[in-house]
């Protein structure tokens, strides 16, 4: 029985859709910046997932904007959707976050009421905050602009050493810039490595090609696309396998399939549409 495929491709039409479905935009047509678009999205997503809320030692938010905190918090324990409170630059996959990229530090707006593209109102003061799979780690509400301020790293460092003890490098010393020279280095691709709190840290979000992309979705997106190929030839190599469970399954001996990769929740899923067959490939 011969099998044809091509699970990239699959992909490839899939996710482009998804993300034009979801209204993001600037897509791109075809190819590799399909998959590195997807994933830069899902660097850039914030799970919804219930949290435990923790404050730096340095926490404050003013008066006018407690309401949208105390919602934004309840939000976050509950494992609602926060991502609302990102930019909203976040529905375009051209774009990308360089604080976020660089130190792994989000930036959530603090307003109330939705605006019509399904973003909560715009403030000027921001909650920056880093995420794990557990923990909101609430750094500091201060003013719009603020991306390259090196007390966010420091704060974070000081207060949860965890969080980013495994990006610490061994180097004997670096020279310190400020804030506005990270930021013109950041514009310009520039990668950095930040001295804090007396410590050398290579970027804790991952960092960022010269373009300004995240590497981890890169890094993932190739990784990926390998896993999908390795599965591909896997199938290919055992037709034999498949060709006895389709006989088993269907009582007539068939000479060839077209073979359809599907994702959905994690998991991979090979559709053969034509006798309508379904066989699922497990999670990635």
């Amino acid at each position: 029985m011969k099998i044809n495929s091509d699970f990239i491709a699959d992909l490839e039409i899939q996710f482009k859709n998804e993300m034009i479905e979801a209204g993001y935009k600037n897509v791109p047509e075809s190819g590799d910046a399909i998959f590195i678009s997807y994933f830069k999205l899902q660097h850039r997503l914030i799970d919804s997932v219930p949290r435990n809320i923790l404050k730096s030692d340095i926490f404050q938010c003013p008066s006018d904007y407690l309401n949208g905190l105390h919602e934004l918090e309840e939000n976050i324990r509950q494992g609602a959707n926060i991502n609302s409170h990102q930019s909203s630059q976040l529905l375009d996959v051209k774009k990308n976050d360089p604080l976020l990229n660089d130190w792994g530090i989000y930036h959530l707006h603090l307003g109330l009421n939705s605006e019509r593209n399904g973003f909560v109102q715009r403030t000027s003061p921001l909650l920056f905050a880093h995420f794990t799979y557990s923990t909101a780690f609430l750094i500091d509400v201060i003013n719009h602009g603020n991306w390259s301020d090196n007390n966010l790293i420091e704060t974070l460092q000081r207060n949860w050493p965890e969080t980013i003890r495994h990006w610490e490098v061994k180097l004997q010393d670096i020279e310190e810039i400020s804030a506005s020279e990270r930021d013109k280095i950041r514009k310009a691709g520039g990668l950095l490595f930040t001295k804090i709190n007396g410590k050398i840290f290579a970027p804790p979000g991952g960092g960022y090609t010269t373009s300004g992309t995240s590497i981890n979705a890169v890094m993932e997106s190739d990784k990926f696309k390998s896993h999908i190929r390795d599965i591909e030839k896997e199938i290919i190599s055992n037709a034999k396998i498949y060709e006895k469970a389709i006989r088993q399954k269907l009582g007539v001996k068939i000479q060839s399939i077209k073979l359809k990769l599907k994702f959905q929740l994690g998991n991979l899923y090979a559709i053969e549409e034509n006798y309508n067959l379904t066989f699922n490939l497990g999670r990635v």
